[in-house]
């Protein structure tokens, strides 16, 4: 199975707009 960004689970290798991620910057979450 590949990795792919899911909107409706937060993946810790990819940036979800639901979810700010601590390794990648949210555009909502500063």
């Amino acid at each position: 199975m590949k990795k792919r960004p899911n909107e409706e689970t937060p993946n810790e290798e990819t940036p979800n707009e639901e979810t700010p991620n601590e390794e990648t910057p949210n555009e909502e979450t500063f």
